[in-house]
């Protein structure tokens, strides 16, 4: 991305091509995709442990038997990764 912001900024004041306030939108579009992936990337709501914690929230004995199962197929990883 750092490579990118270069070009395209030193872009913005070319004679050729699209007029500056077409690039500005455009620059804006960009920003704004940029925005948005980056929400998208942190977003709880893509998280399927979150997801699935939300949605078990009120079954705490159920919740905490799928936790030590995960936990220990990590630890069975882990283990045959070892040997």
């Amino acid at each position: 991305m750092k490579e990118m912001l270069g070009p395209i900024l030193r872009s913005l004041p070319a004679r050729k091509g699209a007029s500056l306030g077409e690039r500005i939108v455009s620059l804006g579009r960009m920003a704004s995709l940029i925005g948005q992936t980056v929400a998208e990337k942190y977003s709880r709501r893509r998280d399927p442990v979150y997801r699935a914690r939300q949605r078990l929230k009120g079954e705490k004995s159920h919740l905490d038997k799928i936790g030590k199962e995960v936990e220990r197929e990590i630890q069975e990883v882990l283990e045959a990764a070892l040997r």
